[in-house]
């Protein structure tokens, strides 16, 4: 797990920094989500044996690591309190475990899932607060 959330913070900053430098929003999504699912390739039998762990909050496998992250995203995109509070709302458990089942599709199951188009359509049905933040938010 702490392997996984060291790629998955190292990830996150360098989605912050592109950001901060002006990058487009949605390329630099869509590529972080992309560098998730690669690493997550990349170190398939941790997230194997990571997806069997149940955690405090009752989600499985890297749920909490996900939800970690989109609290993160909140927290310096400058949306904690648009849309949904900084708790494990609805509004945040709901797309943390969605993406943690395409990414299980993804790196353990058999899925006909395009690897060129996975972070794409993630990036579609992920909270409008983290796909369009506020323009002000990184400003």
């Amino acid at each position: 797990m702490h392997v996984i959330a060291d790629d998955f913070r190292a990830l996150h900053d360098l989605n912050i920094g592109d950001r901060q430098r002006g990058a487009d929003p949605t390329e630099v999504a869509v590529a972080t989500l992309d560098a998730m699912l690669d690493s997550l390739r990349q170190r398939r039998s941790l997230f194997l044996l990571a997806s069997t762990w149940r955690s405090p909050s009752g989600l499985m496998g890297i749920g909490d690591l996900l939800l970690e992250q989109l609290h993160a995203l909140r927290r310096d995109l400058g949306t904690d309190e648009w849309e949904s509070g900084p708790h494990n709302s609805v509004e945040d458990v709901y797309p943390a475990s969605g993406v943690h089942g395409v990414f299980s599709a993804a790196v353990g199951g058999d899925t006909d899932c395009d690897p060129a188009e996975i972070a794409g359509r993630l990036f579609a049905l992920l909270p409008a607060c983290i796909r369009q933040p506020p323009r002000s938010s990184m400003s």
